[in-house]
């Protein structure tokens, strides 16, 4: 399936969650697809952060702060846009944070995804809801294998707990609401170990470690032999936009969809640190910590995307190497730029677009 322009012109498209990391990237995105974007969200949790540093409000049509918890607000926001297509990527999305924060992280990932579904059940018939979950919705156990779609939901910590619960109430209503030719319709979306330029969140690899670069001072990590399956921001954020398109011809998209790399593209903590720090001509600066690290914490994780390549025609167009260099090639940027990474950012979108038209022609 090809990136169609013209479905995007003109369309308004909602995106809860849009002043967080991938928030600003997929509404930077779609502007530049043409459609009409608003968003909904909590403000900026970080400073610095993309949102601002990228003057993503200057692009939206409607730029609101609020909780998804809050009903009243999120009726408010429904109304005043209207949306043609709804991304719902409002989350607690921090491992960490859960353990410190467990109510916060049920109450936001579980509750706050029935108050959104609740609101887009008066959607236009066909309106493609996605609903961006997380690879930590299934019941990892360290079986050593790719997770598919039909796998165990689970979770041994709250965020990943929440995250299934996020999947379970999603496929509630599916089932209840969504499920005729007379409802939106509804599909999950699961990728994780996003990275590029701008994320500056705490306890993230990446984000630690360009404050690491900045400060000049070692970074702290947990589990350095643990494997991710480690992707370029845009990769799943164009899936989410592909499957979205397919959901609108199709109900047959409906459901849950894995987005990311190929198997042979997973690398370890410690060799993801070496490589950006390769890029940046600086020897890497490494402290280890049994005591820093959470209670459960799945030595591998990867996911099986041949759903969506075979269905969707998604594929990932740079290779993890190349996903390092442009997230690290953004830091530089940065601190050593003078637009706070705006140009680079824009820039990068479009590059990738272009690989993705390239490909699909």
């Amino acid at each position: 399936m090809q990136l169609n322009l013209s479905f995007w012109a003109g369309k308004s498209v909602l995106i809860t969650g849009h002043t967080g990391f991938k928030g600003t990237w997929l509404s930077k995105t779609l502007v530049a697809l043409g459609a009409k974007v608003s968003g909904y969200s909590l403000p900026p949790s970080t400073n610095p952060n993309i949102f601002e540093t990228s003057k993503l409000a200057n692009y939206l049509n409607h730029h609101m702060i609020g909780n998804i918890c809050n009903k009243d607000q999120l009726n408010v926001a429904f109304s005043k846009v209207e949306p043609d297509v709804l991304f719902h990527m409002a989350a607690q999305p921090i491992v960490s944070l859960g353990y410190e924060k467990p109510l916060e992280t049920f109450d936001t990932n579980v509750m706050g995804t029935v108050n959104v579904l609740d609101e887009a059940r008066h959607m236009q018939p066909r309106a493609p809801i996605i609903v961006v979950s997380s690879d930590k919705c299934y019941l990892n156990m360290d079986q050593g294998r790719a997770f598919v779609e039909t796998d165990h939901l689970g979770g041994r910590d709250p965020y990943s707990a929440s995250k299934a619960g996020t999947e379970i109430v999603a496929s509630a209503f599916q089932s209840s609401y969504f499920s005729t030719i007379k409802t939106p319709r509804l599909a999950t979306a699961r990728a994780g170990n996003v990275i590029g330029g701008g994320d500056w969140s705490k306890n993230r690899l990446i984000p630690d470690l360009a404050r690491s670069y900045q400060s000049k001072q070692p970074i702290t990590l947990r589990m350095p032999e643990a494997t991710r399956p480690w992707q370029f921001v845009m990769e799943p954020l164009i899936g989410y936009v592909l499957l979205a398109q397919a959901l609108s011809e199709n109900s047959s998209f409906k459901g849950a969809w894995n987005f990311g790399p190929d198997e042979t593209e997973v690398r370890k903590v410690e060799d993801v640190i070496r490589a950006i720090c390769d890029y940046w001509e600086i020897p890497p600066s490494i402290n280890i910590s049994s005591s820093f690290r959470l209670q459960h914490e799945a030595k591998t994780l990867a996911v099986n995307s041949s759903k969506a390549k075979n269905e969707l025609g998604w594929l990932p167009q740079l290779s993890t190497q190349e996903a390092i260099e442009w997230t690290a090639e953004w830091y530089d940027s940065y601190v050593n730029g003078s637009d706070g990474g705006k140009g680079l950012l824009e820039k990068q979108i479009s590059d990738y677009l272009q690989r993705v038209d390239s490909c699909d022609a």
